[in-house]
């Protein structure tokens, strides 16, 4: 059966709205985490998931808007044919939320640059602190690149997932890590923004499944099982990190004593 893209269609309300709102919670939780970021000189995401997040980013653009063949994304982004002037918007506003995504990625990488090594406690990594990040962003790019079109990952939607179980995983380590740094660049307002947007997304998604048997562009359904465990473990995850960063908040986490933190 050949995949149609009518999934994704706005004329479906009900499964765009959901969609819609987890996507503006998370440039939200985006904004609140660089704003506390700068505040603190620090980066507010775990390393591994932002450099995941500018590749998977770079490659979202690049599959709904460069020629087709590109990288050998193309129907990676199926978009239905631009009849309405709903549809025309909706395309647009769509390549706009991307680029606008790649921009706050662009700008939570460039944190990472500046402040990271100075938080690292490993020592290789903070002696080889760019070389180390370029080397994970490149890898990171050709390993997503080969995931997407290997599994015809449509709209990245597994992968991204993957990523975001990651991050929210990663979320309590990096607290752990800067409990004892006065939570530098934790965003407790991001914490819950970041854990209703994927109920969002993860609502919107499930109705995605539900609305039209046999045509989602998934592999078969039972794939759909390694979804739910990802949006389960991501809001477990969510959850746990929200629980900890109020027991450090009302434990009166403690600033930083010097500027270099001690090694590993």
């Amino acid at each position: 059966m050949p995949r149609t893209a009518h999934y994704l269609d706005p004329a479906h309300l009900l499964t765009s709205i959901p969609l819609a709102l987890g996507g503006i919670l998370w440039i939200l939780t985006y904004i609140l985490i660089i704003r506390r970021s700068f505040k603190d000189r620090a980066y507010g995401l775990p390393m591994f998931a932002i450099c995941l997040n500018i590749t998977w980013e770079s490659l979202a653009v690049l599959s709904c808007n460069a020629p087709e063949g590109t990288l050998g994304l193309s129907g990676i982004c199926p978009m239905p044919p631009a009849t309405s002037p709903t549809l025309k918007f909706a395309e647009t506003a769509g390549i706009l939320v991307d680029v606008f995504w790649l921009g706050l990625d662009v700008i939570l990488a460039w944190q990472l640059f500046r402040w990271g090594r100075q938080l690292e406690r490993v020592p290789h990594m903070r002696r080889h602190w760019t070389r180390n990040l370029v080397g994970l962003i490149v890898i990171f790019f050709f390993l997503q690149l080969g995931f997407v079109t290997y599994y015809d990952d449509i709209f990245l939607i597994v992968n991204g997932w993957i990523i975001n179980m990651v991050m929210s995983l990663g979320f309590l380590f990096l607290l752990w890590d800067r409990e004892k740094w006065g939570l530098r660049g934790l965003s407790w307002p991001a914490a819950w923004t970041k854990m209703a947007a994927n109920l969002f997304y993860a609502g919107g998604l499930t109705l995605v499944f539900y609305s039209g048997p046999g045509e989602h562009p998934f592999q078969p359904d039972e794939s759909w099982t390694f979804m739910y465990v990802m949006f389960a473990a991501t809001f477990l995850f969510d959850v746990l990190y929200i629980t900890h960063l109020k027991r450090a908040r009302d434990g009166g986490a403690s600033p930083p004593r010097s500027a270099v933190p001690e090694p590993a």
